[in-house]
């Protein structure tokens, strides 16, 4: 319950800060959107294990790299408040309605994604830590076969589905500096990984590529 409270409070802070930023609230595409995102993140939850929900909520000891994981957030809000503002002062154009379906549909196969890591993950936790305490071991199934940081490559496609979905452009600008936030984490966290997770080594020399196949 006290998850899905968090979840719930999400979907209203994303709702609040369109609609405030953009000074109205007849804006279909942003309700369309986020009734969407609420409804994959539902799903989201209803595949994560218990324990792991339980993880996510109270991380145990040992996190690295806390303020690289605090940087998310600013960013996501302030892509939000761009968004909004683009919005409210018409920035980008009108955009056609295949692209705001287009945005929605990609941003819901990106959170599908990451809710196949989720399913295929019991380790997927929101800090970057050894899980010796969960009996941490390398996963390699799933979305892990195709790239070693699936729930990165998630957020940053939905950000830009999400983007296209409410029809701001300019609202992309923001997830420059987040690429770069999660492209470090996803670099440090690698470097933890191969020095204390056995077999990760072995891993990463298997599965080339951490966020974008035939990239990085």
């Amino acid at each position: 319950m006290q998850f899905l409270l968090r979840v719930l409070a999400m979907e209203a802070a994303i709702l609040i800060i369109l609609l405030t930023a953009a000074g109205r609230v007849d804006l279909p595409w942003c309700w369309a959107l986020v009734a969407v995102h609420a409804l994959c993140v539902g799903s989201y939850i209803r595949v994560m294990d218990p324990d792991l929900r339980r993880e996510r909520l109270k991380p145990g000891g040992g996190e690295h790299d806390r303020w690289l994981r605090l940087a998310i957030l600013p960013l996501v809000m302030i892509h939000l408040v761009v968004a909004g503002l683009d919005l409210r002062f018409g920035w980008s154009g009108t955009m056609s309605p295949s692209f705001h379906i287009a945005g929605i549909a990609i941003m819901a196969t990106a959170i599908v994604f990451t809710t196949w890591a989720v399913r295929s993950n019991r380790f997927f936790s929101s800090v970057v830590r050894i899980q010796h305490d969960r009996g941490h071991h390398v996963v390699t199934s799933g979305p892990y076969r195709l790239v070693r940081h699936p729930g990165y490559l998630g957020m940053l496609v939905g950000a830009i589905g999400g983007a296209i979905g409410i029809g701001s452009w300019w609202s992309l600008l923001p997830v420059l500096p987040l690429v770069l936030v999660l492209a470090t984490r996803a670099w440090r966290e690698e470097c933890l990984l191969r020095q204390s997770l056995a077999g990760y080594a072995e891993y990463a020399q298997s599965v080339r590529f951490r966020l974008l196949p035939g990239v990085w």
